[in-house]
């Protein structure tokens, strides 16, 4: 009995020793897998708040880059403002938040922003870390060029009533885009209304054709000139059978005026045919500065040069019909005219796109407004597709008519964000 008594003691010390152990574990296993969620818990913590800085940052410094392709003037208390507009909708701390540093270089057109949070650790504080530090940093580069933009714009009797209107509002918003504010400073704008003729004004017209002309109105440059060559004084510019239907909308060049850019637009009248090519001529005439004689100081062209983006956007509703020099008097409007003026917009498309050198040549958007027979000459006329940019549109309606005139002014103003 004494053993079996022994064996049971010596069992017992054994249960005992084991619950203890078992106990310990237990313990020791809760407070790992606390610790783990603990951790856990703080890293997601860190992790949402990165980016949140990041996000804000981004944001910050495109909205100062976009004030800044505005004509506004940025310094670091408006970026502040920039950031914390978006951490205050996301955050009850922002506080917490701060921006550590701000730069911007008005020569490369480089901002750069660097900001910081601190972030309150939970079980992690057993660890010694009460708060963890974190940062983001952002850049982006406007565009520190000027722009020189050109509208084509059709205002041919076919273009009368709700097509007109639509011209209108998609013009004057494509205008509203590239020039957020009246009187910009880097970007000029000028429209080229056309139909059968171009209306220059009744100087310029005088001044290019040695005659008064009583419409103002011109056709083609003398030889079928393709170029934007230095032009010289001929009574070829001008053809009396265009007298009719010239355009009552003058040319109005280059300028940075926003306002008197959209009452131009609202002013617009339909009539007459489409020399097409004549709408392509004198936009690419406005964007050179070898036609600078016809302008005032403020509308000059700037010379080609890798500073200055120039583009020529070009509209119609219609297939080119009208031209005059070389084409008898009594050609129909389907026959040699329509080819020539097809045949020499792309001319003069395809000149105005070659590089001048080192620099670039003119870009060019292409819109055909809810009109199949004109796609080939406005295709070819438009700067092919590149890199996710589309040069060349098709709409069908008002609305997409619109979307067009948009999409193609936000590309000329697109900011990028190079990290």
């Amino acid at each position: 009995m004494k053993q079996v008594s022994q064996v049971v003691n010596q069992i017992n010390c054994f249960r005992r020793d084991v619950s203890a152990s078992v106990a310990t574990i237990t313990v020791f296993s809760i407070f790992a897998v606390m610790m783990a969620a603990g951790v856990a818990l703080d890293y997601s913590q860190i992790a949402r708040t990165q980016a949140l800085v990041a996000g804000a940052l981004d944001a910050a410094v495109l909205a100062a880059g976009n004030d800044m392709d505005n004509d506004t003037e940025v310094d670091q208390d408006r970026f502040e403002d920039f950031f914390f507009a978006n951490i205050s909708r996301r955050v009850p701390d922002p506080e917490k938040f701060k921006i550590e540093d701000f730069s911007i270089d008005k020569n490369t057109g480089k901002i750069y922003g660097r900001a910081s949070a601190d972030v309150d650790m939970t079980l992690t504080r057993i660890a010694g870390y009460e708060t963890v530090n974190v940062q983001a940093e952002s850049t982006a580069i406007y565009s520190t060029n000027y722009v020189e933009v050109t509208m084509a714009l059709d205002v041919t009797g076919s273009m009368r009533g709700s097509r007109i209107n639509a011209l209108k509002e998609a013009a004057a918003n494509a205008v509203n885009i590239l020039m957020p504010n009246d009187r910009m400073q880097r970007v000029r704008v000028g429209l080229v209304p056309y139909s059968s003729s171009v209306n220059i004004g009744n100087g310029r017209a005088r001044s290019l054709t040695k005659r008064a002309s009583r419409s103002g109105c011109v056709t083609e440059r003398p030889g079928g000139n393709v170029t934007d060559a230095p032009y010289s004084r001929s009574r070829s510019w001008y053809d009396r059978r265009a007298k009719d239907d010239c355009p009552k909308a003058k040319i109005e060049p280059l300028t940075n005026q926003k306002n008197q850019l959209i009452n131009k637009i609202g002013e617009l009248q339909t009539d007459g045919s489409t020399a097409g090519h004549l709408g392509v001529a004198w936009s690419y005439y406005l964007l050179s500065n070898n036609f600078n004689g016809l302008w005032p100081n403020p509308s000059k062209a700037a010379p080609y040069s890798n500073k200055v983006k120039k583009v020529a956007i070009l509209m119609t509703d219609g297939k080119f019909n009208t031209y005059y020099q070389g084409v008898p008097n009594n050609n129909s409007p389907f026959g040699r005219q329509q080819d020539k003026s097809n045949s020499n917009a792309i001319a003069l498309c395809n000149d105005m796109k070659k590089p001048r050198g080192a620099a670039p040549g003119i870009t060019v958007y292409s819109i055909v407004f809810n009109a199949r027979d004109a796609q080939k000459t406005l295709r070819a006329c438009a700067t092919p597709d590149s890199g996710g940019t589309t040069y060349f549109y098709a709409p069908d309606n008002a609305e997409e008519l619109n979307l067009a005139f948009a999409a193609i002014a936000n590309d000329i103003r697109k900011l990028r964000l190079s990290q």
